[in-house]
């Protein structure tokens, strides 16, 4: 009795061990896991684009940089000869213009039959996280004109998927991000490299102090109703050079976008500048202003600027402030 009852619960385990293993092999089967995507910051890989239309426009120059600089770094292909590590690009524009006929089962899909302009994008089909974006027109001078009109669109698609990338990689410095709650009442993710500071009266200065490629954030806390007066005081105290006479002033600026405001600094009575992006977050009577700048003589500085705008993107108003 005693042995057919050790059976019979033998064979059941076995039979609940086996409906179990089918079980969660059939949801890994359902849910695979994609690789992650790969790319410099604002690498785009362009497909079909054969007479660099949209090219052109990908390349056209940052704003507010001392140098020369493109928008994006663009890698060129014919339109379905994509395979290998180019299917894992974080950022993908693929273009179609009149019969052209999709090559694979996901272009047929993604495909418009009506050859109308549009733009549509869809997200992490072969890496995470990933953008695709495909650009249908009905003929070359359609996309020609079409784009001139809906350029910031398609700019603006590959800004946010890479800043969302750049935020989500700063290693954070929470000792820093600590100093700056206390002082200022924000939250925010300071990057590691930030690790040498200043702090005054309503103001802080963060820097990797890097010899080349230096990246600075400052916090200043001001009156609402005396900003710019008050920021230029600020700076005027407490960003000084090597004599008295030399401090950091701000060129104002040309254009607002993503609420950071953008410009050039330089240190007055000294050949030192560079690109900045200002960002404030209001508070009940102060505002907090953030300014991101690098200095890095003969470098790009492209991207040294958007890892710091990523930064600013994450600034709120901190609970209880």
């Amino acid at each position: 009795m005693t042995r057919r009852l050790l059976l019979a619960f033998s064979l059941l385990v076995t039979a609940c061990l086996f409906f179990a293993s089918c079980s969660l092999g059939g949801k890994r089967g359902n849910k695979k896991k994609l690789p992650a995507s790969i790319g410099q910051p604002y690498e785009v890989l362009l497909e079909g684009d054969t007479l660099d239309i949209v090219k052109t426009m990908l390349t056209e120059d940052v704003d507010i940089l001392p140098q020369p600089e493109p928008m994006c770094n663009v890698i060129s292909v014919k339109r379905g000869k994509v395979s290998g590590s180019y299917l894992l690009m974080r950022t993908r524009v693929v273009l179609y213009i009149g019969t052209e006929r999709a090559s694979t089962d996901k272009e047929k899909e993604n495909s418009d039959e009506r050859k109308t302009f549009s733009i549509k994008v869809s997200h992490d089909e072969n890496a995470t996280p990933q953008n695709i974006i495909r650009i249908h027109a009905a003929s070359v001078q359609e996309l020609r004109d079409s784009l001139q009109s809906r350029a910031r669109l398609l700019q603006g698609a590959i800004y946010d998927v890479e800043q969302k990338h750049l935020s989500a990689a700063i290693q954070q410095n929470p000792e820093e991000q600590k100093l700056v709650k206390r002082l200022f009442g924000i939250d925010i993710k300071i990057p590691a490299q930030l690790d040498a500071s200043k702090e005054a009266k309503d103001f802080l200065w963060l820097s990797n102090n890097a010899a080349r490629g230096m990246q600075n954030l400052i916090f200043l806390r001001v009156n609402a109703r005396y900003e710019k007066k008050a920021i230029d005081s600020l700076l005027r105290k407490n960003m000084v050079g090597e004599m008295d006479d030399m401090y950091m002033q701000l060129s104002y600026p040309k254009m607002l976008y993503n609420n950071l405001t953008q410009g050039l600094w330089e240190m007055k009575g000294d050949a030192m500048g560079g690109p900045y992006r200002m960002g404030r977050v209001p508070l009940e009577e102060d505002v907090i202003y953030i300014i991101a700048f690098v200095y890095a003589p003969e470098m790009k500085k492209r991207n040294l600027m958007k890892q710091l705008e990523a930064v600013m993107t994450t600034a709120k108003r901190a609970a209880g402030n």
